[in-house]
């Protein structure tokens, strides 16, 4: 999956979600034809979509979620509905996040920074980083 934008959407944690809830909201990407949303679930599971038009002539999409797992905390990814992708939570302090997967081909390593009007998501192998950086807007709802 060496070409695919990661959109990163959240979805499931029990104990974390609240150190995550800054992801909250609608994102989107400047200069870039992207797009990224989250929610949270009664459970206090995030959810969210992604889409990025025009990467390199392809429209890529990508759902992700976060969920509690015996010890542990884990995003799996699914870009274009493929199988899951597992992440570890390695790392969770305020307004930021960094999950690993030293097995997985590309990207091994997805970290987001965030404050109230930024979002920085990075994909990375362990040793070269790649960035993918948003600006955050917000949704709009009718009622």
């Amino acid at each position: 999956m060496k070409n695919v934008v990661w959109l990163l959407l959240i979805g499931g944690i029990a104990q974390a979600s609240d150190d995550l809830d800054g992801l909250l909201g609608c994102w989107s990407g400047e200069g870039q034809s992207s797009f990224e949303a989250w929610t949270k679930t009664e459970d206090g599971d995030l959810l969210g979509f992604g889409i990025s038009w025009d990467y390199g002539g392809k429209t890529l999409w990508e759902t992700l979620r976060i969920r509690r797992e015996d010890d542990s905390t884990v995003l799996t990814a699914y870009p274009g509905g493929a199988p899951g992708t597992a992440f570890r939570l390695v790392t969770i302090e305020a307004g930021y996040a960094r999950f690993e997967n030293p097995e997985h081909d590309f990207p091994q390593v997805i970290e987001y920074r965030w404050t109230e009007t930024t979002l920085d998501a990075r994909v990375s192998t362990l040793e070269n980083d790649e960035a993918f950086e948003l600006a955050k807007t917000r949704c709009e709802t009718s009622d």
